[in-house]
């Protein structure tokens, strides 16, 4: 995991059936901050979505490649100071033999961050 207990850490996490739901919490010293942006921190939008992955990859206990993104909207900036704690929504199905289709929502303080729908290559570890 990339930024698993460095830029955030798990607070909670329950999963039914084909639905993950996984509140994390932003780790506000991280250094990414410092540089995106001096003096107005925010969280990388790639970072957001990187984190989507490796919450599931953890999930399916698989290592997982985003190969497709049909869609991604970035609907609202996480800021550090005003928010450290972002609830992850992601529904999963198999696509293919080693495709899964997934349907990505983040909130924080009950606004919607992040939407995206794409595929991931289920890779050997």
């Amino acid at each position: 995991m990339l930024f698993e207990g460095k830029l955030y850490v798990i607070e909670s996490s329950e999963c039914s059936g084909e639905i993950l739901r996984v509140s994390i919490r932003i780790m506000r010293d991280h250094p990414v901050f410092e540089g995106h942006f001096p003096g107005n921190p925010v969280l990388p939008g790639v970072c957001t979505l990187q984190i989507g992955g490796e919450l599931l990859s953890k999930f399916m206990e698989q290592k997982l490649r985003l190969v497709k993104s049909e869609n991604i909207k970035f609907m609202s900036l996480v800021i550090p100071a005003e928010n450290t704690i972002l609830i992850y929504e992601i529904s999963f199905s198999k696509k293919e033999e080693n495709i899964l289709s997934v349907k990505c929502t983040v909130t924080g303080n009950e606004v919607e961050v992040l939407k995206m729908k794409g595929s991931y290559l289920c890779q050997m570890r």
